[in-house]
C-alpha cells in the first residue's frame, strides 16, 4: 500500500526541482584596442532566439576564459643610437560590458623590443584570463545583446614611446552560460505511479475511520 505513495513523492520531489544546462560561446578574432565583441542574447524568461528550453530559462552564472594577446608600436626615445635592445614589459587589462561595467580583469606580459638600425619598435604582450560571475554579477548579461569591450592599458615603453594607434588586440574567448531550466514533464508512466499513489492515500484515509469503527463497535 505505501509502495504508490512513495513513489507519488518521488515523483512531486523529482518535478519540482529544476535541471541545470548550460550553452558554451566562443568569440576569436583581432580588434584595434579597446575592441567589441557582440554575443548572442542571453535573456532572462522567454527568448524565441534561444533553443528550448533555453528561451524559458533563467540564467545564473557565466564563466568566461580565454587568451588574450596585445601588440601596439613604439618608437624610439633615442633615434641616434640604435642598437638591438629587448626589455620586459606587462599591462593591465579588462572586460568590459558597455557601457563599461567591468566583470574580468586579467594581466599580460612580454617584451618590448627594437630590431638592430630600427628606430620602430614593438611591445608584444599575452595573457589568460579565467573567472566565474554569479549571483547579481551576471545580471549584466541579462536582457539585451552584450557587448564585450576588451581594454588593454600598454605601459609607458622603457625605451621610447608608443605611437599614436591604440594598438592591437586578438583573443580566443569562451562563455559558459548556465541556466536554470524549467521542472521536467512527467512521463505518462511517472503520472500513472503519481495518480495511483493518491488513490492509494485517499483509500487508505478513508479506510481507517471504518475501521476504528468497527474496532469501537
Amino acid at each position: 500500500m505505501w509502495r504508490p505513495i512513495l513513489g507519488a513523492v518521488a515523483v512531486a520531489l523529482w518535478c519540482s526541482f529544476a535541471n541545470a544546462a548550460t550553452i558554451v560561446q566562443t568569440v576569436t578574432g583581432s580588434q584595434v584596442n579597446p575592441g567589441t565583441l557582440t554575443l548572442f542574447d542571453p535573456l532572462t524568461g522567454f527568448d524565441p532566439l534561444l533553443p528550448f528550453p533555453f528561451g524559458f530559462s533563467t540564467l545564473v552564472s557565466v564563466q568566461v576564459e580565454g587568451t588574450i594577446n596585445a601588440n601596439v608600436g613604439a618608437l624610439r626615445t633615442n633615434a641616434v643610437d640604435l642598437p638591438a635592445a629587448t626589455y620586459s614589459s606587462s599591462a593591465s587589462g579588462l572586460l568590459a560590458l558597455s557601457p563599461g561595467t567591468t566583470f574580468a580583469p586579467f594581466s599580460l606580459s612580454g617584451t618590448e623590443s627594437y630590431a638592430e638600425g630600427s628606430v620602430g619598435g614593438a611591445i608584444s604582450l599575452s595573457g589568460s584570463l579565467f573567472t566565474i560571475l554569479t549571483g547579481s554579477a551576471v545580471n549584466q548579461f541579462r536582457g539585451s545583446t552584450a557587448s564585450v569591450i576588451p581594454d588593454v592599458n600598454f605601459p609607458p615603453p622603457v625605451g621610447g614611446q608608443l605611437v599614436p594607434r591604440g594598438g592591437l588586440i586578438s583573443y580566443a574567448l569562451t562563455f559558459t552560460y548556465t541556466y536554470n531550466l524549467p521542472a521536467p514533464i512527467p512521463e505518462p508512466t511517472s503520472w500513472a505511479i503519481m495518480l495511483l499513489g493518491f488513490a492509494g492515500l485517499g483509500l487508505r484515509m478513508r479506510w481507517r475511520p471504518a475501521e476504528r469503527g468497527r474496532m469501537s463497535g
